[in-house]
């Protein structure tokens, strides 16, 4: 099912767009109501059962798939969002400076390079994390999903069983 959700500026170092909290109920705060749609969905289509999604034990654990879409790296972006007006100047630094001589280096910088050492993400170049978009990076392609303000993408989970989820006729 398909899952999206703005990244609040206050969330922006705890949870940024990436796949690993695309599927996360603390970080995407629609996750809950599009899986139960998507069951919803699936019930009505499967025989005309109705609040699937409220009569089913969601595995939690058996995530199948998770997907980030290329729809997300058409978003603004971070470093746009933050420029864009001087009352956000302070964030902006804060968040998105890349120039040591300035200043510390933003923390979303900060986590994209522990993340590189980590070997979680590919090395930035010279690309800010704050960006949203997919960058030509020593002759690679990289998805800068962490400066993404909209989170966009699919989630897979498993169910383990639904309860009731056919209504009665009489």
């Amino acid at each position: 099912f398909e899952t999206s959700w703005f990244v609040p500026l206050d969330n922006l170092v705890t949870y940024p767009c990436s796949t690993g909290y695309l599927s996360n109920l603390g970080a995407n705060t629609n996750l809950l109501e599009d899986l139960k749609d998507a069951l919803d969905k699936a019930g009505r289509a499967s025989g005309g059962a109705r609040k699937c999604g409220d009569k089913c034990d969601i595995n939690n654990k058996a995530l199948t798939s998770v997907a980030l879409s290329p729809e997300t790296f058409d978003q603004r972006s971070f470093q746009c969002l933050l420029s864009s007006e001087k009352k956000y100047a302070d964030s902006l630094f804060y968040f998105c400076n890349d120039d040591a001589a300035a200043g510390p280096i933003g923390v979303l910088n900060q986590l994209w390079d522990a993340k590189v050492a980590a070997g979680d993400k590919p090395d930035r170049g010279d690309v800010n994390a704050c960006e949203c978009g997919q960058f030509d990076v020593h002759g690679e392609m990289v998805d800068f999903d962490y400066g993404c303000t909209k989170c966009i993408g699919t989630v897979n989970y498993e169910v383990d069983t639904c309860y009731d989820y056919v209504e009665e006729t009489h």
